[in-house]
């Protein structure tokens, strides 16, 4: 976990300096793992929590500046670790309005690092919003291991690292 958090640091640093504009980098992450529910908002499973307090150790040295979340007890227990460290408050966001988040991302967030904690399906269709691209696709039901981070210079003018992130 140490090394992708230095190569995270790395190739952040290595892109930041091929811009002479302010770079927004968006981290982020599908909820970790549920619990097996017949319910449409279950907490996470053991499995999930450990993810959660994995995601908070790979961020220990990142500091962010907003932490966003649907309003889902899954997608907001895996930014809880992380805010609670940042002492930041994890903001709601709509994923039905997608675009209009995305948006709101390079309007309110220009030269910040923000985390935002989504689904199988929010999470690559965010990202292909703010590159101006369509080349995510909806992850697996069982795809829980990968932090995104795209760097953006402006809408539609990024870079996307994916990380694996596994847990024991």
């Amino acid at each position: 976990m140490k090394r992708s958090l230095c190569i995270f640091v790395l190739l952040s640093s290595v892109f930041i300096t091929c811009f002479s504009q302010e770079i927004t980098t968006v981290v982020l992450v599908r909820h970790a793992e549920k619990e097996a529910s017949s319910g449409s908002n279950p907490n996470l499973s053991e499995k999930g929590i450990r993810r959660a307090q994995n995601l908070q150790s790979l961020f220990q040295e990142i500091k962010f500046d907003a932490i966003y979340s649907t309003d889902y007890q899954r997608t907001k227990n895996t930014a809880a670790p992380v805010a609670r460290m940042q002492d930041l408050e994890v903001v709601i966001y709509d994923p039905r309005s997608l675009k209009i988040f995305a948006d709101s991302i390079l309007e309110n967030h220009r030269g910040q690092t923000i985390l935002v904690s989504g689904h199988s399906n929010t999470t690559p269709r965010l990202i292909n919003l703010l590159l101006g691209e369509n080349t995510q696709e909806m992850l697996k039901e069982d795809e829980y291991d990968w932090v995104f981070i795209v760097d953006l210079a402006d809408a539609g003018n990024g870079k996307l690292k994916k990380l694996s992130v596994t847990v024991d």
